[in-house]
């Protein structure tokens, strides 16, 4: 089915009541509960393909300089900031609970609980 017929169907219905399938075009046939959840589900895999494995989507906030100098380097920069990341966990040997390594030094960093120099 096309845009257009689609949309013509769409002005055709009637507000005052809902879709009757007649029982002959199976394309016409509303879903059953099973097929909607069939559908749902689907779609749910298909946004967690999206994630890599290894992978956890976060929202972090970074200084603005932060962020655009890694912008800056192209549009691999989300890579370049995890690669970043990687090797500061890689050279900061974990005293804590296995994956999370130690804050040892960050809580000194003068820039960590204030505002950035550049406004960030």
């Amino acid at each position: 089915m096309s845009l257009g017929e689609v949309k013509d169907a769409v002005r055709t219905l009637t507000v005052d009541g809902d879709h009757v399938w007649d029982g002959q075009d199976e394309d016409d046939r509303p879903a059953t509960e099973e097929e909607m959840r069939a559908a749902r589900e689907a779609g749910m895999a298909r946004r967690e393909v999206l994630v890599h494995p290894g992978r956890t989507p976060v929202v972090l906030g970074v200084d603005t300089d932060v962020v655009e100098a890694f912008r800056a380097g192209g549009p691999d920069w989300r890579a370049r900031m995890t690669a970043a990341s990687r090797a500061w966990v890689d050279t900061h040997p974990a005293e804590s609970p296995p994956g999370i390594p130690p804050l040892t030094g960050v809580e000194s960093a003068p820039h960590v609980g204030r505002a950035h120099a550049s406004g960030g």
